[in-house]
């Protein structure tokens, strides 16, 4: 639908994306229009393209996608239109002036020979520079969305574009429109090569073969990896670009001298890296090499055991004594060790044990959550790991990032779920110790691994160089919860014990996706509240292995927001409608969102918000702008620009579960894919319950999840660099 007409108004207008809501003026009626565009000033005439839409609460609205700025015509309309904010210093009586000056020709002066407004009486030398400046600026703006249109880019995309590059998107896009790719927010390959498509670029142009290699390299990143071998980077881009491998490796040259580029080659194979992710890799393997042992007086380390187990009263496992002694006399320790085997009692003892040291102790998790359970088996604040290192600045990707100058002030640093860490969280770690500070890693190895690039806990058990000891005693008093019994029972391919009476792990068999859907908002909403006295909102999590399918999440989500929070209006954004009440997570680390605390005691903001982050929706806008989430104390406002990154969490994955423990956990377990239905992701999502644990779907399903030892192969070296025999 195309409609013309005056801007009267704005009634609201983001200055960081340019979403706007404004009220329309057209020869038939009036209308408010809603879209992207930071180009629009009160009093222009607009020529808009887009639908007609119905919103809940304030009716018809016309949201454009596409907007082209055409002549006002007569004096009354172009004296409008002056005087409507379009240029500074230029109000109504101006406005008046320069019409009586140019008459019908005004626009025209202002467009083609704007120096002519110095005829105008008030418009002096300075006024005029202001003018000018101004009207070059917008000149470029409106020229690039006329350009931006021919590419059948919205309105959004080409402000995207925009922001990024000036006045010299034109000729971005003219000469690489894939340099686009990875610097724009919403822009990769895929879209890149249909702008270049647009314009004629040759299938076999260089820029596009070279990007498309980048953007295989891009997704190899995104699934885990450091690195690709060159025969797989190849035989994907060939596949993409549907060409022979031979010919695309003709073009490995160029992407070898690309500056974000770095092709190492170790046992024969040629490997091809970004240059962060290799940079990263050999500077944690050289930082761990040189973290070796304290130097202590002979048998301080027995010596501080029996100490600490004498003051806290308690007895040690002989693996716990050797966590607490290797803790006292290593720069560098990890620990690790499933449900019940003691971690929690043998962090207590080494926090004790520097204690007696008179050394300075950091507690950190990769989540917020997994910090606050820190605190709570301490009695010690901890934080998350991002806060903990003061990041200046991250881009939006999280690869390139600034910590504060300062060293983490610390002579001991304890990270607990240090499976989830990646290689760069790992880097800025590293980089941030003083020398002399201890680092001691504690985790499950066995849980999934992290969501970034790398395996860094893995790799540095796998490597044999870096002390660490594993806790495998079950304690008594963790016997009695098959939570945790069947945990273990599931990490060696055992099938789990269900349905005990008075235990914490039930199994009920429904094979049809519907009825099981239908059971598992009944067990939410009704049956598991009823019997154990829990809220549905705060303390049950639905854990599902696939996004899709009627048992994924976004099924579960639809279905578990009508049993929980139904009938009320909301904010739509990429598919769900978002209403006050609503549990939601934060899907990517944003160091740039701010938030205010709610706190009473303390008033005070700051940045940052994290994936997996869990929070509740506190408020909408009325028109649709924003919507407020609280993540604990933290207020954050998200506004169209970051909505996309926000998820209804009445389910989530258990790759988004990671670092957080919930007192229930329901998990549907149906037929799916062996890449995704493992072993480690049933033992993840078991692991994530404090009380109970009620599965839901098939025993056959579940029977093939446990045998299902398949563990994603992912690309790294910093278990092999970590064996070199070399001087770092």
């Amino acid at each position: 639908m195309i409609i013309e007409g005056v801007l009267d108004h704005i009634i609201f207008r983001n200055e960081g994306n340019g979403y706007t809501v404004a009220k329309f003026i057209t020869a038939d009626s009036d209308i408010v229009i809603v879209g992207t565009s930071m180009a629009f000033h009160e009093k222009e005439h607009l020529r808009l393209e887009g639908e007609l839409i119905y919103h809940p609460k304030y009716g018809e609205q016309f949201a454009f996608d596409r907007a082209e700025k055409i002549r006002p015509r007569g004096k009354e309309a172009i004296t409008a239109y002056l005087s409507g904010g379009l240029i500074p210093h230029v109000g109504k009586v101006t406005a008046k002036r320069i019409v009586a000056t140019f008459g019908e020709d005004t626009l025209q002066v202002i467009e083609e020979n704007p120096e002519r407004l110095r005829e105008v009486e008030g418009i002096g030398k300075k006024k005029l520079a202001v003018i000018l400046e101004a009207l070059k600026e917008q000149k470029d703006m409106r020229d690039f969305f006329l350009d931006a249109a021919a590419f059948d880019l919205t309105n959004k995309e080409a402000m995207a574009i925009y922001k990024v590059f000036g006045k010299d998107a034109p000729a971005v896009i003219e000469r690489d429109p894939y340099a686009l790719a990875g610097k724009v927010r919403g822009f990769g390959f895929l879209k890149a090569d249909g702008i270049a498509r647009k314009i004629g670029m040759a299938e076999d142009d260089p820029k596009r073969i070279v990007a498309c290699m980048k953007y295989v390299l891009t997704n190899g990143v995104l699934d885990g990896n450091c690195y690709l071998p060159k025969d797989l980077l190849m035989e994907e881009a060939a596949r993409v670009l549907n060409m022979d491998v031979a010919f695309v490796e003709e073009f490995l040259q160029i992407l070898a001298v690309d500056p974000d580029i770095y092709l190492a080659q170790r046992g024969g194979v040629v490997k091809i890296y970004f240059l962060n992710y290799f940079r990263a890799e050999q500077l944690v393997a050289r930082e761990i090499k040189k973290r070796g042992k304290v130097d202590l007086a002979e048998h301080m380390a027995e010596d501080m055991v029996n100490s600490v187990c004498e003051k806290l009263d308690m007895t040690l496992a002989e693996k716990q004594k050797e966590a607490l002694m290797r803790a006292v006399d290593s720069h560098l320790l990890v620990i690790t060790g499933g449900p019940g085997t003691g971690k929690t009692t043998t962090l207590r003892a080494i926090v004790d044990a520097m204690d007696r040291l008179n050394l300075s102790i950091a507690l950190a998790a990769p989540t917020g959550r997994a910090a606050k359970r820190m605190e709570e088996a301490t009695g010690r604040s901890a934080s998350t790991i991002h806060r903990l290192l003061k990041y200046d600045y991250i881009d939006e990707e999280g690869t390139n990032s600034i910590v504060s100058g300062d060293d983490i002030d610390a002579d001991v640093l304890i990270i607990d779920e240090a499976s989830m860490i990646d290689l760069l969280l790992m880097r800025d770690v590293l980089t941030s110790l003083k020398e002399k500070t201890r680092l001691i890693l504690v985790g499950d190895v066995d849980q999934l691994p992290p969501v970034g690039a790398g395996n860094v806990l893995k790799d540095i058990l796998d490597s044999g160089e870096v002390p660490s000891v594993q806790l495998d005693e079950v304690f008594r008093q963790a016997e009695t919860s098959y939570i945790v019994k069947n945990a273990h029972r599931i990490n060696r391919g055992e099938l789990p014990q269900v349905n005990e009476k008075g235990t914490d792990f039930f199994f009920i068999e429904e094979s049809d996706p519907n009825r099981a859907l239908q059971l598992i908002c009944d067990l939410v909403k009704n049956r598991l509240p009823a019997y154990y006295g829990v809220d549905p909102m705060e303390d049950i999590q639905v854990l599902a292995p696939m996004k899709k399918g009627i048992c994924g999440i976004e099924h579960l989500n639809e279905a578990l927001q009508k049993t929980l929070n139904p009938g009320k209006k909301g904010l739509a954004s990429r598919g769900f409608t978002y209403c006050v009440g609503d549990k939601v997570m934060q899907t990517k680390n944003n160091y740039q969102m701010p938030w205010k605390s709610q706190n009473k005691v303390f008033d005070n903001e700051g940045e940052g918000v994290f994936n997996g982050d869990l929070g509740r929706v506190k408020a909408i806008d009325p028109d649709g702008a924003w919507l407020k989430v609280l993540y604990d104390d933290r207020l954050c406002t998200y506004t169209s620009e970051y909505l996309p990154e926000l998820m209804p969490a009445y389910a989530s994955t258990v790759h988004k579960s990671q670092g957080s423990e919930f007192p229930v956990v329901v998990m549907p377990i149906l037929s799916g894919p062996p890449m995704l239905y493992t072993r480690n992701l049933l033992y993840t999502g078991v692991t994530r319950a404090r009380k109970l644990v009620v599965i839901v779907g098939s025993f056959q399903a579940l029977d093939r999840m446990v045998q299902n030892n398949r563990i994603r192969w992912r690309y790294s070296d910093l278990d092999s660099i970590l064996k070199e025999k070399r001087e770092w």
